[in-house]
């Protein structure tokens, strides 16, 4: 069964880059710019990955009681694990629409920023 749920996680991961690819394709030869989120739609969309990260997390938390043959035992982090899920295909279908967000290291306000993260936690990567 966990390998049916791949399967469905690394098929919409395909058919989202499949769009993607036809996407950019399209509105780079029509020299269309990308895009990047409003401040509103950065909210809407932060809350809507922390809504279905929670969904997705209890069906996953509580998926031993529903298929008690096939998940014998409980899922160890499955709200971590759904966030991770989530907020991967919400990053994936973004880039497919052309929507790009990341740190700028031009811009020296998020530069400063990044590095001062930087300096407390080992673990961030500024481009």
């Amino acid at each position: 069964m966990f390998s049916y749920i791949l399967i469905c996680f690394f098929s919409s991961f395909f058919s989202i880059s499949i769009y993607g690819w036809i996407i950019w394709k399209f509105e780079k030869s029509n020299k269309i710019p990308l895009k990047y989120l409003t401040s509103k739609q950065r909210i809407y969309i932060s809350l809507l990955i922390l809504i279905a990260s929670y969904a997705f997390g209890k069906f996953i938390a509580n998926i031993h009681l529903l298929f008690p043959n096939l998940f014998p035992t409980a899922a160890v982090y499955p709200y971590l694990d759904s966030f991770v899920a989530i907020s991967s295909i919400v990053a994936n279908t973004l880039l497919a629409k052309r929507i790009i967000e990341n740190l700028d290291s031009l811009d020296p306000y998020k530069y400063n920023l990044c590095l001062s993260l930087h300096s407390k936690r080992n673990f961030i990567y500024c481009t």
